[in-house]
Formats: structure tokens, C-alpha cells, sequence
């Protein structure tokens, strides 16, 4: 399950955006917004989380990811409950969709694919499909 920050760090670089520009957009310093996407400060206030989605709102759309403003303001909850009861905390927001995304991290962008949705098209496989990976079940290739 995603982290505040994990679901920050990944549409900033699917975005191409440096942590200089989004913390400009939500009248902040670099520092802050790289310590949130690397779990050392909290994530913000109610409103700071409601101008960061609004930032990533057109991002999360093209990523086929139906995330409200309530869906951020919920997951920052759950990721900066007291450590006792955090991850009772982050159960309770299994079901949201920014903490649902999958997420990969990669040496150029993150691959990020919805649970239950097909993979973007851009996405290059992992590993090289077998040249049977097209036929059904019990088919043979031509040949």
C-alpha cells in the first residue's frame, strides 16, 4: 500500500516536475516536499494536501485513477497517525485509490498501473514474453 509521499514522489516524476517547481505551487521549499516524499516530515495540513491535489489532479486523470480531494486529505490522515496505531490507520484506507495505485519505481520514471485496469500502453513488460504469449489456451503456433 502507497505512502503519502510514495504517491507524491511518483506523479512528480511521471510529470517530469522538479521539487523546486511543486513546491513553489503550494508556497513551500524544496526541503519540506522532498521530506515528504522521502517519509522524514509529516505530510501537510488540509490545506496544503488540497492545492497538492489540485496540482496532480490532471495527472491522476490520465492515469485512468479517480482520486477526489477527499482521497488525499484521507490518505495523508493514515500516514501521519501516531506510530502505535498507524498501520490500523492505513488498513482503515486500503480501499482509496492513491493507496491502491501500484507503483514501481525505475531508474527513469515510475511505472504507475491502476489495480484491475490494463497496463498503460507506453509501458514496456519486465521480462520478454514467450512467443506462444498471444495463442489461447491449447492453441499451437503456426508454422
Amino acid at each position: 500500500m502507497n505512502t503519502f509521499g510514495d504517491v507524491l514522489k511518483a506523479l512528480r516524476q511521471i510529470e517530469d516536475l522538479t521539487l523546486d517547481h511543486c513546491a513553489k505551487k503550494i508556497d513551500s521549499h524544496k526541503g519540506y516536499w522532498s521530506g515528504i516524499e522521502n517519509h522524514k516530515v509529516n505530510p501537510p495540513s488540509v490545506g496544503v494536501t488540497r492545492n497538492i491535489a489540485k496540482l496532480f489532479a490532471g495527472t491522476l486523470k490520465k492515469l485512468g485513477v479517480d482520486a477526489t480531494v477527499e482521497d488525499w486529505i484521507e490518505l495523508a490522515w493514515a500516514c501521519k497517525s501516531p506510530a502505535p496505531i498507524r498501520s490500523r490507520a492505513m488498513h482503515r484506507v486500503r480501499g482509496n485509490p492513491l493507496a491502491r495505485m501500484e507503483i514501481k519505481f525505475t531508474a527513469a520514471k515510475p511505472a504507475v498501473v491502476t489495480p484491475g485496469t490494463p497496463s498503460r500502453t507506453d509501458l514496456k513488460p519486465t521480462a520478454p514474453l514467450p512467443e506462444d504469449a498471444d495463442l489461447l489456451p491449447g492453441e499451437k503456433a503456426a508454422g
